[in-house]
């Protein structure tokens, strides 16, 4: 077995550093050539960075492969690197964006990689019996759900499966939405309905497993979120993912992505998967830190269009994602939300990016304290997707962060070596 983690940990490193070097040529072929009108860019070439770019990827894959660590660990080690540091270094590396932007990722990779692995963070108290769970959860989820069919009722759309009709569908959720179905949206989504599938596969209750993937379904097609459609098949791909596996399979995956995205293009010229993959998840959020690090430079919020609002003035007519839209790409429009690097950027400087990174660490490392099967990880998966895009009492409240940190302690909790191994 030891053989064959070692050969595994070189496979992924392997696998990791062409990530890297794919992603730079969707990059500099792909990004700029079809998506350079919304600021890619790319600057003379530089030595010194090239060099340095290499020497920091190489140091976070080592961290990652050959370092003693939990599979929880490993696992949230690698998405920092992947959607976070590689994208940042990319643009510092081909852009000549900020290098504080680097420094910052590689501190949220280097700090959360020291609070996993020494900081333990246990809460006394039992979590329910695995007898109570799966019937727990699917009362909580019929309940929760009646007031979307009252709601809603049946307007969906088919169409929203094909990724088509997406925004028509959001306009229409949002008219009809209220203050409860604006938040239990993604409480259900993401967080209670996936739980409540994983658990009720394990427990082989095929009735309550369908009836919770039609009612994640139904959700999908009433609220047309591609991060549910996507996270989805997330929860399912981690349910049936073997432990040693969870590492090489997510960089496989990436891999795999990236190069369809270069054949699509030189082939067919064809960039729709690039443009919803590699431009959306990876470069939109880095060239976003660009923007939110140039503006708000020596201009903090004091979260004065968040939480402090009440007590702090905010001094523009436009909140932050918007204002960003507006003056960047002239789309007041448009929200160009970004995650807790940027907004404790925006908010406090270095001290807003500390804390943010010392508090997602620490929910970070209590999840890894609580030794939760890996059959879990899509969730997580899921919550840290979120993290890109999201500012940390967004994703604490309104995308079920904290409905998440609830159920890890009293339905997750010591499930490692519990029911859900088969």
């Amino acid at each position: 077995m030891d053989k064959k983690i070692s050969r595994l940990n070189i496979a992924n490193a392997t696998v990791l550093l062409v990530i890297f070097v794919l992603l730079d040529e969707v990059y500099k072929h792909i990004i700029v050539e079809v998506f350079g009108y919304m600021g890619f860019i790319i600057g003379s070439f530089n030595l010194f960075t090239n060099i340095l770019s290499y020497v920091i990827v190489v140091f976070a894959i080592f961290i990652i492969n050959f370092t003693r660590k939990s599979l929880f660990s490993g696992f949230i080690l690698e998405l920092i690197a992947l959607f976070l540091l590689f994208p940042s270094i990319i643009l510092y590396k081909d852009m000549h964006t900020d290098p504080e932007i680097v420094f910052a990722q590689l501190t949220f990779f280097l700090t959360a990689f020291v609070s996993l692995k020494y900081i333990k963070i246990r809460i006394k108290g039992k979590s329910l019996k695995n007898s109570q769970k799966a019937i727990f959860l699917f009362i909580i989820v019929v309940i929760m759900i009646i007031p979307f069919f009252l709601k809603f009722k049946t307007h969906v759309n088919l169409k929203n499966f094909l990724l088509e009709d997406i925004y028509k569908t959001r306009i229409q959720q949002r008219e009809l939405n209220n203050m409860y179905l604006a938040y239990t949206y993604s409480w259900l989504a993401k967080v209670i309905i996936p739980i409540a599938i994983v658990i009720a596969i394990a427990a082989k209750s095929r009735v309550k497993s369908i009836i919770l993937a039609m009612l994640l379904a139904y959700l999908f097609l009433v609220g047309a979120h591609k991060s549910l459609f996507f996270g989805t098949f997330m929860i399912f791909l981690f349910y049936y993912i073997k432990p040693i596996y969870i590492r090489i399979s997510v960089s496989s995956g990436i891999l795999f992505i990236l190069t369809a995205s270069l054949l699509l293009y030189f082939i067919f010229n064809n960039y729709y998967v690039t443009g919803l993959i590699a431009r959306r998840v990876f470069f939109i959020p880095a060239l976003l830190d660009t923007h939110y690090f140039d503006f708000f430079k020596n201009k903090p919020l004091f979260w004065s269009a968040s939480f402090l609002g009440p007590f702090i003035d905010y001094p523009y007519h436009l909140n932050p994602p918007h204002l960003i839209a507006s003056y960047y790409f002239n789309k007041a429009e448009m929200s160009a939300n970004n995650g807790i690097i940027s907004n404790g950027f925006a908010n406090l400087g270095w001290l807003g990016i500390m804390i943010n990174i010392t508090a997602v660490s620490v929910i970070f490392s209590f999840f890894n304290s609580l030794n939760i099967n890996h059959k879990f990880y899509g969730l997580f998966f899921v919550f840290f997707i979120t993290l890109l895009s999201s500012a940390l009492p967004t994703v604490l409240l309104t995308h079920g962060g904290i409905i998440l940190i609830f159920l890890s302690q009293f339905i997750m909790k010591d499930t490692q070596s519990g029911i859900l191994i088969k």
